[in-house]
């Protein structure tokens, strides 16, 4: 695993738990996390006013991020092959196929079955 991943690893496991802390209910912590992303989206968008045309950019991009993660919720089927890495604690490997997986979602190509 290398160092960015690791970093972002231990990251997550450090939010995850302190979410857990917080709000023992998933759903809660998934609400908490919409809040949040909402509240850190218009401060974007606000601080890009101060170049021209910023807000819209930032408006157009964050809508583009809503519209994957809409399309990803939507289209979601189990995935053996995360899971698969995730028990092995292939975090690299995980890291690579969300990857993959998002970049045919977006060209519109059919992710492979494994």
């Amino acid at each position: 695993m290398n160092d960015d991943n690791r970093a972002d690893l231990d990251l997550l496991v450090q939010m995850f738990g302190t979410l857990e802390r917080h709000f023992p209910s998933k759903d809660d912590q998934l609400h908490f996390l919409a809040l949040a992303w909402t509240v850190l989206a218009q401060q974007i968008r606000t601080e890009a006013l101060a170049f021209p045309g910023g807000f819209t950019e930032k408006q157009q991009a964050q809508a583009r991020e809503l519209e994957n993660m809409i399309q990803f919720v939507s289209e979601a089927e189990p995935d053996l092959e995360a899971e698969r890495l995730f028990q092995e604690g292939d975090i690299d490997g995980l890291t690579r196929h969300y990857h993959q997986q998002r970049r045919k979602r977006e060209g519109g190509q059919e992710p492979d079955k494994p």
